[in-house]
């Protein structure tokens, strides 16, 4: 019980004690509040209360584990969700078949490429990107264009579009 609430209780007790106090002398009514609030159970012995003390301790300590306990078992589930739903496409940024990263978008993937290729250019050049496509087996090559749009050279920029599968399958594809 609260320190408030046992107040709260304290009074109501001592009230209703105090409509029995009529004709008593004030060593009588003191008698008669102290056994209100000991039949209430509103007096504690030093040992009681140092058990008492001791018994909540102890819970407030195991609260307070089960509160992490289930904190770590919430992040936990969210991150086993998180993996189960990775299955999907993932698309790799490469250059000269050197991994640069993974996304969860080929446009995230193309961003990284064009970046790393734009700092290999002077700041003041003019340098226009494309992307030459191949849908069959998923892959970007980065290409600079000159000016007037007819010449492509190859930067060694790819992105890969990759298949993730979230469970092992043994009758799969080898």
């Amino acid at each position: 019980m609260s320190g408030e609430r046992q107040i709260r209780t304290a009074v109501k007790t001592l009230e209703a004690a105090e409509a029995n106090w009529a004709g008593t002398n004030a060593g009588g009514r003191l008698a008669y509040m102290a056994a209100a609030l000991e039949s209430a159970q509103l007096l504690q012995s030093p040992e009681t209360a140092a058990e008492h003390a001791h018994y909540r301790a102890a819970f407030e300590a195991q609260r307070s584990r089960a509160e992490t306990l289930d904190a770590l078992l919430r992040t936990a589930q969210a991150r086993v969700a998180e993996l189960e739903a990775a299955q999907g496409t993932v698309y790799r940024a490469s250059h000269d078949s050197i991994a640069m990263g993974l996304y969860t978008t080929a446009a995230e993937a193309r961003a990284h490429c064009v970046a790393e290729e734009r700092r290999s250019w002077a700041a003041g050049e003019t340098v226009v990107f494309d992307w030459i496509e191949d849908e069959e087996d998923g892959v970007a090559e980065l290409v600079t264009v000159d000016e007037d749009g007819e010449t492509e050279s190859v930067t060694g920029y790819v992105v890969t579009a990759l298949e993730v599968a979230a469970k092992y399958d043994p009758d799969g594809d080898e």
